[in-house]
């Protein structure tokens, strides 16, 4: 799959600030590195940047992909809330109830879907009896450092 473009998108109940940072991004970037892995980022750029809303902009590509990526992180009051991404023109989008009951949406269907927590823990535990792991030790590592340069980036231009 050659993504040229992938936008995320995710509103989580009052978190403000930087926090908003630490709650979006690992979520955002392990997405990206799954789809894009082994990636480099670069032109790090910040068009919205408040206490209740940020956008970065950046670009990230390996060996044989390059592409344009968007975060967008916005504070809500309350639920219902909702996270959407783009694979290139792709738009999709998990919406979240009071009940915590998900759907993701897709083309004008909706698909009742499983809590991705919930799946990651299942996976885990798993793991701790021969399983395979959700994401690899590799994958939480880089995405530790994209989300380092990110937030490095968002502290310099304070």
């Amino acid at each position: 799959l050659n993504v040229h473009e992938f936008f995320m998108s995710m509103e989580p109940v009052k978190v403000i600030g930087r926090n908003l940072l630490v709650e979006c991004l690992p979520h955002f970037n392990s997405i990206l590195i799954k789809l894009i892995p082994n990636g480099l980022i670069s032109n790090v750029k910040f068009p919205i940047k408040n206490n209740n809303h940020i956008q970065v902009e950046f670009d990230y590509e390996n060996d044989s992909n390059s592409c344009k990526v968007a975060y967008n992180m916005k504070s809500k009051e309350e639920k219902p809330t909702f996270v959407e991404f783009k694979i290139n023109s792709i738009i999709f989008t998990r919406k979240i109830g009071n009940n915590y009951k998900q759907v993701l949406s897709y083309n004008n269907k909706e698909l009742d879907i499983e809590d991705p927590l919930q799946i990651s823990i299942k996976k885990f535990l798993a793991s701790l009896n021969g399983g395979k792991p959700l994401i690899t030790t590799k994958e939480i590592l880089d995405n530790i450092k994209l989300q380092d340069k990110i937030i490095e980036k968002y502290f310099n231009k304070n």
